[in-house]
């Protein structure tokens, strides 16, 4: 595991492991890319160090990710905002965002806020 990084984002949002639970029943197509996007975001977190303490953060790419999915719905303007500061902002992986707006279907928030 490599060592841990000082914090020099704007944005710390620790990670959580996604949960894989529901053995029960088949998932549908949405739900399997959800899944299949919280296994590669968790496994894109970084760790760094915040105030002596080893912490892992999420990226800067899929908290756009995150903020655009928590948008979808609702179109809050506190989330669109964030993720549009995020974009002015950053040196971002563009293509892995647009994949993964493409395979969450956020095609139609994302075209409120992107450059």
């Amino acid at each position: 595991m490599a060592a841990a990084k000082e914090c020099s984002a704007t944005y710390h949002y620790p990670i959580v492991p996604p949960s894989l639970a529901r053995k029960n029943r088949p998932l549908s197509d949405t739900e399997s890319e959800r899944r299949h996007y919280a296994r590669t975001a968790f496994e894109r977190r970084r760790s760094c160090d915040l105030s002596g303490q080893t912490v892992w953060v999420i990226t800067a790419e899929d908290l756009i990710l995150a903020k655009l999915n928590w948008a979808r719905d609702s179109h809050s303007e506190f989330q669109l905002n964030d993720v549009r500061a995020m974009l002015r902002g950053e040196d971002l992986d563009r293509f892995y965002i647009e994949k993964w707006v493409h395979d969450l279907a956020l095609h139609s928030i994302w075209e409120m806020v992107k450059p």
